[in-house]
């Protein structure tokens, strides 16, 4: 084989493992992490409880292998206020899942119904009932007190 024939399947070589590597790591970048999750409420018991005093919980579970998304989330609390509330656990459930816990306390002006809400930006592709393509539907859970 004549030296600029070799030269040029080399080149042709190298340059088709840079593209895939490139794909490669392109597709990782865009993995997203999230499986479920769920807001729970609880009436304050404290002594002399506030009625429009709640202390809520809530429960995420994402891919052990993805990016962690930031330790705060934002809070709809339902009246028109957001609140940033810090992650306070995380822990390996198994079969590769984490689940990370959220608590905070939320004190409403007046008596009524709301609608407390958390939305990510993050979900699992391929999830069976969502419409494709699901890794670009956003992640939200929501209680109603």
């Amino acid at each position: 084989m004549p030296y600029s024939l070799r030269k040029k399947c080399l080149l042709q070589g190298c340059l088709l493992w840079i593209v895939i590597l490139l794909l490669g790591s392109l597709t990782e970048a865009q993995a997203t992490h999230l499986r479920a999750g769920d807001i729970t409420a609880k009436r304050d018991t404290t002594p002399n409880p506030n009625p429009r005093r709640f202390f809520f919980t809530m429960t995420i579970y994402r891919d052990q292998g993805s990016p962690i998304f930031d330790e705060q989330v934002t809070i709809a609390n339902g009246d028109g206020t957001t609140q940033r509330v810090d992650r306070y656990s995380i822990s390996d459930i198994g079969n590769e899942t984490d689940r990370e816990v959220f608590y905070w306390e939320y004190t409403y002006p007046a008596d009524g119904t709301y609608i407390i809400g958390c939305n990510i930006e993050e979900r699992n592709n391929g999830i069976l009932n969502i419409a494709p393509p699901t890794n670009q539907v956003s992640f939200y859970i929501s209680t109603t007190i």
